[in-house]
This record gives structure tokens, C-alpha cells and sequence, in this order.
């Protein structure tokens, strides 16, 4: 196995517009790599709970370092690749009826779970990722809630409610016309070698402006939203057999050391 010197990362800049050159540091005192885009992240909220519909607002600087890459395991060679937007996948949904002033959403299309969520890989942290931020937007445009469970753990009572707020949101006198929730990787802490094995993604959440429509006596009313971004951590650790989003307040409580290992080098993390 190889591993590319400073130079081919930094050749990377226009795939990863924006982002800044990558850099690869060790975690002292842990079996990890921290793969990081090198521009100060928004306000971080200490939250795997993607799924808030009013994120603060928030805003960064970029600056450019760069360090060479530090050799682990093979799972993490491409780390690069994953230092970008994410991009779910869906089924098609030829009957799908995006949401208008008029009427609520109607058969979304169901995000896509790919096999390798099962691997213990940093490729499999990440489709669960991806089907796990893909699946909250779902939820809350009519989707079933029941395919969450595949990616969370059922003791977690934040992401508990994070289903159960989303399911709320289909209300038929009320929903959102343009609402769209779009994640950029911008750092990764990767902690194969725990127990339990995790994947941090620390992600910008984006949303543009929305306009929010609720019906009520025959009267309509519109609510317009301006667009808004925030840090997040999205916290995949590997439980049974595949990953699974965890909130950070249940890894902090449950896993302390995986929580003060993904929280390294973020100065907004308590």
C-alpha cells in the first residue's frame, strides 16, 4: 500500500472547491487519522442530530496548511475522496410530487442503502452516513420513519427524537416548499481501532431558503426562511455488524473516549 506525498493532495483543490488544501494529522495517544480540510468550521453544536429545520447561522474563514499523510490502515488510503458534499442516492419515484404552495410533498424518493454499510471500513461509516442524513429530509417530507432504525441505535434517545420530530413535521396543514438539508465533509476522525470501531464526520449542514406553508380555516399563510448553515459531528460507530449514527451526548455518555478523541482540535467542543 501506498501513500500519496503532500503535493497529489493538494492537487485535489478543484474537486474539493473551497475547501482548502487537505491535511492529515495523527491523534496523539489513539489509533486513528484525522483527515481535515484545513478552513475553520462554523459554530460547532455538539450534534449528530442533523435534523434541526432552524440551524443558526454561521460563517468561516478559509486559511491553507498542509501536512504529510501518515500511513494507517488501508481502509483510510482514500481519504480524500470523502472531504466534499455528500451525495445520497435514492430509487426512483416516478410518482414522486415535490412539495408547492398549493400542496404538501408527495411519495419522495427512498434514500438508498448501499451493502457496504456493513464493512468495517471508513467506505462503509460513510454510506451509512449518507443514508442516514438522507433519510431525516425523507422522514419529514412523508416518508417511512421505520428505515431510520437501520441506521441508529435504538437506546439513543436524541436520535429518538430526531425520528420522532420528523415524523411530526408531516403535517398535511403544514410543511415546506425549497427545504433541502445538503452536508460538506470538511474533517474526519477515523477510530477503526476502538471498540467500538467509529467514524467522525464533521460536516457544514446547509440550508437555502425555504418558504414554510400552513393552511388552516380555509386561510393560508407563508413563512419565508432564510438560508442558514452549521457545524455538526456526525458520529457512525460500528455496533452489530454494521454502522450506526450515534447522537454526541449518547457517545459522550456511552463511549467517552471515542467522543474526546472526535472532539480533538475543535475549539468550539466542550
Amino acid at each position: 500500500m501506498s501513500y500519496q506525498p503532500t503535493q497529489r493532495i493538494a492537487s485535489r483543490r478543484n474537486v474539493l472547491a473551497g475547501l482548502g488544501i487537505l491535511g492529515v494529522s495523527a491523534l496523539a495517544g489513539c489509533s486513528s487519522v484525522t483527515v481535515a480540510a484545513t478552513s475553520p468550521s462554523p459554530r460547532d453544536e455538539n450534534s449528530s442530530d442533523s435534523s434541526e429545520a432552524s440551524p443558526s447561522s454561521s460563517s468561516s474563514s478559509p486559511s491553507e496548511t498542509s501536512a504529510s499523510p501518515s500511513p494507517t490502515s488501508e481502509s483510510t488510503e482514500d481519504f480524500a475522496k470523502y472531504i466534499k458534499t455528500m451525495e445520497p442516492k435514492f430509487e426512483d419515484s416516478p410518482n414522486y410530487k415535490p412539495a408547492t404552495k398549493d400542496t404538501p410533498p408527495q411519495n419522495p424518493p427512498k434514500p438508498v442503502l448501499d451493502p457496504k454499510y456493513k464493512e468495517k471500513t471508513l467506505e462503509g461509516a460513510y454510506q451509512a452516513a449518507l443514508f442516514a442524513v438522507a433519510t431525516i429530509d425523507y422522514m419529514s417530507t412523508g416518508g417511512d420513519e421505520s428505515i431510520y432504525d437501520q441506521v441508529i441505535v435504538s437506546e439513543d434517545k436524541k436520535m429518538q427524537e430526531t425520528k420522532a420530530n420528523n415524523t411530526m413535521r408531516r403535517d398535511p396543514t403544514r410543511w415546506a416548499v425549497g427545504f433541502k438539508t445538503t452536508y460538506d465533509v470538511r474533517k474526519i476522525v477515523v477510530l477503526l481501532e476502538d471498540t467500538p470501531p467509529a467514524v467522525l464526520f464533521h460536516c457544514v449542514a446547509k440550508n437555502p431558503d425555504f418558504t414554510v406553508i400552513s393552511k388552516k380555516d380555509g386561510e393560508t399563510k407563508e413563512q419565508k426562511v432564510a438560508a442558514k448553515e452549521r457545524s455538526v459531528r456526525l458520529v457512525m460507530v460500528y455496533l452489530d455488524g454494521n454502522w450506526r449514527l450515534i447522537s454526541n451526548s449518547y457517545c459522550q455518555e456511552k463511549y467517552p473516549k471515542i467522543y474526546a478523541q472526535g472532539a480533538s482540535g475543535e475549539k468550539n467542543s466542550p
